[in-house]
């Protein structure tokens, strides 16, 4: 349980600043430990014209993100 804690701790602050320095307007995050989901949230925008939203819930096209899958 403690390194679960930990991991999700900072997760937040974390890709916040990560965003803010490499211009990312929106992702989502999904983190796997020990085979079960611990953590989902979806970060800033999906389009910045509109502003619409990110939530752990929106989809995106498989060639957006396999270059970011890791396996």
């Amino acid at each position: 349980m403690e390194t679960k804690n930990k991991i999700i701790e900072n997760i937040d602050i974390l890709l916040n600043e990560y965003m803010g320095k490499n211009n990312i307007p929106g992702l989502a995050l999904g983190v796997v430990y020990d085979n079960e989901v611990i953590y989902t949230k979806g970060f800033g925008v999906k389009n910045i014209d509109t502003k619409e939203a990110i939530s752990e819930y929106s989809l995106f096209h498989m060639d957006q993100a396999l270059p970011y899958v890791q396996m």
